[in-house]
């Protein structure tokens, strides 16, 4: 014989309610906390190294160094040629080499001119056309008092001092031979002084004519007239 169970109708009820209850429940979402900022000190991304230059031509660099020992080479020379200068030369020719007196100047406009100053009596007649041509004279003639004393590359240094003053530019140091390849040929600067007037000569001209016919026509007249 079978057993029967026996459900009662109050367990219906609260089962439904139960049901109820879990269909209307919501479930709250998840929820998901932001990412923090970056720090604001955080340092800047590196940038990338730039690009490797090429490999600069063994010949070039090698005219560079070589270009950069002349010129050094010819800065010493040109620093010994001023103190040789201010030794054997500014005593007449001024500190500077402004001029001092009758000795003429070697540095501005009216230094090393082609043709010599008018009264010069040593370099009369003779002209510097290059700077090999000044050498030659301050070699056989300078200094003043002790002609030809000093040594040759002791000359040599004093002119590309000289040069250098004048606006001539060094990129290797000065030598005898090279010196035959710096033209100078300097003309004197455009006079300043006011033309002369021609008509007041002219002036003067018939004044000093007239006295003469006076003086002519008085010594013609009798000696009685003179009375």
């Amino acid at each position: 014989m079978k057993a029967r169970i026996r459900i009662l109708p109050q367990t219906f009820v609260v089962a439904a309610l139960l049901a109820g209850a879990a269909c209307d429940k919501n479930p709250e979402p998840a929820t998901v906390s932001p990412e923090p900022p970056p720090p604001t000190d955080a340092p800047p991304a590196a940038e990338p190294p730039p690009p490797a230059e090429p490999a600069e031509d063994p010949a070039v660099a090698e005219a560079k160094r070589k270009e950069a020992e002349n010129k050094q080479a010819a800065d010493a020379q040109i620093a010994q040629g001023k103190d040789l200068f201010a030794q054997h030369c500014a005593s007449c020719h001024g500190e500077n080499g402004e001029g001092k007196g009758k000795h003429p100047p070697v540095v501005g406009e009216k230094a090393l001119l082609l043709d010599a100053p008018k009264g010069a009596k040593k370099r009369k007649g003779q002209q510097f056309q290059t700077a090999a041509d000044v050498l030659t004279f301050v070699q056989k003639h300078m200094p003043l008092k002790k002609p030809g004393s000093l040594k040759p590359e002791e000359y040599v240094a004093i002119l590309a001092f000289d040069l250098t003053a004048n606006g001539v530019s060094l990129v290797e140091p000065l030598s005898a031979p090279g010196a035959a390849n710096i033209q100078l040929g300097r003309q004197p600067p455009p006079s300043t002084e006011p033309a002369a007037d021609a008509s007041k000569g002219d002036k003067a001209e018939g004044k000093g004519k007239k006295k003469k016919e006076d003086k002519a026509e008085g010594a013609d007249k009798p000696a009685e007239d003179k009375k």
